[in-house]
């Protein structure tokens, strides 16, 4: 999608060996456009393209990847239709690697899904065709998860180079002594030898045995030093235990923070993002320092009886409606397209096969610039409740704007708990 975002001047200083990574990761684009002039001699290869993908191509921009995964052949592109590039499956991260641009969630916090429902909904996820796996220590799934990977890979039906495998820290883990064993231990739960990325989930440190979705108090928090948990983060790398660090639930402010004393930028900030749910600053924070955004609630999580009745106001839009009707897709389809044209990846999840399956039907077309004003009519609202996390003694943050600042610095904004 073509959109004007005004650009900040005002990151700090990033350090050397960070900026040696953002300028590795530019100097990757350059020879991936280079090699993309052999693509015109594979002219004769769109119409296949246009079979698979229901869109026409210019010959310039099209890339091909074959990977086996399950017994069928997928072809991920990387194309240009009317002059608007149009992703494939997977967002280059600033380390190189690919990552899927769909994750299926396992969080079990809103629904709270059987540990039986929740192995179904990860093989179903797999057989959908889904690659990308979202966990967290707090989550409680992570030996789920491990389980079902345990299955598919013994079986030979995958490789572990086939999946893309998040985890995230222990709230109570966020100190640089713990950072090490916490991973370590995610890995057990998993199975696995390492994961492809490891997310400081929330950017403060609660102290033993305190649960943030049973209510939290002053007495709830630990002393948090930011600079060195992401230390810590960036060893875990070293050790070969994850290939790529990130982030979630943080604002410009605190991805500057990191920047400034970073030998690896966050390959990934995890944030509330939806139709309802837009950061312009954000993402050009993200994008400026080589960091992709990667939505939760990217539906505005429907059906969450911990967040309230706002949750129901994205796909009860008429705007959406009318927009999905006009494509032949569904409202889910359009919410999740949305955030694709942003440069944005996502985290979803569904009991429903079925639902799962369209959730993949977001792939391969675009809305328009006018469909995107239209949506940029509708309310403003987040869902999070923020004002949890903060307190005037012993939280890192007096107020929600010192953890979301581009979201709060907004006067259109409103928060449903």
């Amino acid at each position: 999608m073509d959109r004007d975002i005004e650009c900040s001047d005002s990151l700090p200083p990033i350090s050397m060996t960070a900026n040696l990574q953002i300028a590795c990761f530019s100097i990757h684009y350059i020879i991936e456009a280079l090699a993309n002039g052999v693509v015109r001699h594979l002219k004769s290869s769109l119409s296949f393209v246009k079979n698979i993908c229901g869109q026409e191509f210019s010959a310039q921009s099209v890339r091909f990847r074959f990977v086996e995964s399950m017994g069928t052949a997928d072809i991920i592109t990387r194309a240009s239709l009317m002059g608007k590039e149009i992703e494939g499956w997977n967002l280059r991260l600033n380390t190189a690697a690919l990552m899927p641009a769909i994750a299926l969630g396992t969080s079990t916090i809103a629904k709270s899904e059987t540990p039986e429902e929740m192995r179904a909904i990860i093989r179903n996820g797999l057989q959908a065709g889904y690659r990308h796996f979202d966990t967290a220590a707090v989550y409680g799934t992570e030996h789920l998860l491990g389980e079902v990977l345990k299955e598919v890979l013994t079986s030979g039906a995958l490789r572990r180079e086939d999946v893309f495998i998040t985890s995230k820290l222990g709230l109570s883990d966020a100190h640089l002594d713990d950072v090490i064993p916490a991973i370590r231990k995610s890995l057990r739960e998993l199975q696995l030898d390492y994961v492809d990325l490891y997310m400081l989930h929330f950017p403060l440190r609660l102290k033993r045995g305190k649960n943030p979705f049973q209510g939290l108090s002053e007495d709830s928090f630990a002393p948090f030093d930011l600079i060195g948990v992401w230390k810590a983060l960036e060893h875990s790398v070293e050790l070969g235990l994850t290939r790529a660090v990130g982030i979630c639930n943080s604002g410009s402010k605190i991805l500057q923070q990191i920047a400034a004393d970073a030998k690896m930028m966050p390959a990934v900030n995890q944030v509330e993002m939806h139709p309802g749910c837009l950061q312009p600053k954000l993402l050009d924070t993200c994008k400026q320092l080589g960091t992709i955004l990667m939505a939760y609630f990217p539906l505005g999580s429907p059906g969450n009886l911990r967040l309230g009745e706002g949750t129901s106001l994205v796909i009860n839009s008429p705007i959406l409606k009318a927009i999905a009707q006009k494509h032949g897709k569904t409202v889910e389809q359009v919410a999740l397209r949305w955030t694709l044209d942003h440069g944005a990846g996502f985290v979803c999840k569904s009991r429903n096969p079925t639902r799962l399956t369209q959730y993949l039907g977001a792939f391969g077309w675009n809305l328009d610039n006018e469909e995107h004003k239209r949506i940029e009519t509708m309310p403003r609202f987040m869902l999070q409740d923020w004002s949890v996390w903060c307190n005037a003694t012993t939280s890192p943050y007096r107020t929600p704007k010192e953890i979301l600042d581009d979201w709060f610095d907004s006067d259109e904004v409103n928060v449903h708990t």
